[in-house]
């Protein structure tokens, strides 16, 4: 295991919050949907890579990861005869697992920013 000096172990940790903020509103904007018509929820507006700010192949990395995990449902591998594939996200859906992740990382997120809140008081 490759150790990490203290700028590279800040950029580690400072790299993968972005990641869980990025996957975290990936679900929470899914959360809202349940609110709407099927017509009414444009997926890649609402989930794509470009208004998640996140290139296109990290984009289908999470997407797939938070499938396999059961967290979300409903996206489809579409392939071509070129051998080329299109991940279609028009039909995705947030699971009751993926509820329950929301709602427990919602709670530490609060119990994060409550200690911040008490240390910030102490200093």
């Amino acid at each position: 295991m490759k150790n990490f000096t203290n700028n590279e172990n800040l950029c580690h940790n400072e790299y993968m919050t972005k990641a869980f903020k990025t996957i975290y509103t990936l679900l929470n904007r899914l959360e809202k949907a349940l609110d709407y018509e099927d017509k009414d929820f444009n997926a890649e507006e609402q989930i794509g890579h470009e208004v998640l700010g996140i290139t296109q192949t990290r984009w289908r990395s999470y997407i797939e990861m938070l499938e396999q995990a059961g967290y979300i449902s409903g996206v489809k591998v579409k392939s071509f005869t070129d051998g080329s594939n299109y991940l279609d996200i028009s039909s995705a859906r947030i699971t009751l697992q993926g509820l329950q992740y929301l709602a427990e990382n919602t709670m530490m997120i609060r119990a994060y920013h409550a200690l911040k809140d008490i240390k910030g008081f102490i200093s």
